[in-house]
């Protein structure tokens, strides 16, 4: 009944509380029941074996630090701060609800199962530096479905332009590229260069070959095509014309 009441043991060895049987050791509302520590309706929540304390049940913490590394077999809820000086082995769903920051210099996130890695938004995207990706569209903020990959199966769709500062190869065997727009479609060599087709070679309104660029003429004069050479035909020559001339304008003769 003394207000501050103390038990004390002052020998050399050792002092043991134990309940003798099947029962605990109360203190205050913990029990102790062999190596197991919990309370009244859950009497192992911190069970003790050699260099290892297992708890069955949630670690609720404002701050967690370890030196060692750490196994997580079932639920670790953390309201604070989190500081691991070696490794987190969770076996089983990690759920974090902030975000994850990762301060080495070069870091790494390192899949090494033998199915698949996913990285997934449920309801909005996954950003990659300035990359979003969003299902299978993959774009920027303010367009984030420049390219598709789910729209048509086995095609790429780029909604919008495509530039591209290499070569563009078709190794199908028939290949086609096709124009399905209202308006037209344009190939061009911006600046002075010129477009070939096979071994003709086209420079704005003039079209002739590799070494001969204006062997056919349709700029020239509005209306007309001019020839810069000679023009051999081996069927007839129809002129339409109600009222057709041939001309020569050289110097010399017509024969």
């Amino acid at each position: 009944t003394k207000p501050a009441a103390a038990i004390t043991h002052s020998g050399g060895t050792s002092l043991s509380i134990s309940s003798d049987g099947s029962g605990f050791v109360a203190v205050e509302s913990v029990e102790f029941a062999g190596a197991n520590i919990g309370i009244s309706g859950d009497t192992n929540l911190m069970v003790l074996t050699s260099g290892v304390l297992t708890v069955d049940g949630k670690v609720a913490s404002t701050t967690l630090e370890t030196s060692g590394a750490a196994t997580v077999a079932t639920t670790l809820d953390v309201g604070g701060a989190t500081n691991l000086t070696n490794t987190l082995d969770v076996s089983g769903a990690t759920t974090l609800g902030s975000t994850v920051e990762l301060l080495a210099n070069a870091a790494t996130v390192t899949h090494s199962g033998t199915t698949s890695l996913t990285i997934s938004s449920t309801l909005g995207y996954v950003g990659v530096e300035t990359v979003q990706f969003t299902g299978s569209q993959i774009g920027i903020s303010g367009d984030p479905d420049m390219i598709d990959l789910g729209t048509t199966a086995g095609m790429v769709t780029v909604n919008g332009d495509l530039k591209a500062t290499g070569d563009l190869t078709l190794t199908k065997p028939a290949a086609a590229i096709t124009h399905s727009g209202g308006t037209s479609l344009s190939i061009s060599s911006d600046g002075s260069g010129f477009v070939d087709v096979e071994l003709v070679r086209f420079t704005d309104a003039k079209i002739g070959i590799s070494g001969d660029p204006d062997m056919i003429d349709l700029g020239t004069t509005a209306g007309m095509v001019t020839v810069n050479g000679d023009l051999k035909a081996t069927g007839d020559l129809t002129l339409t014309k109600p009222a057709a001339a041939i001309t020569h304008s050289g110097a010399t003769s017509l024969s």
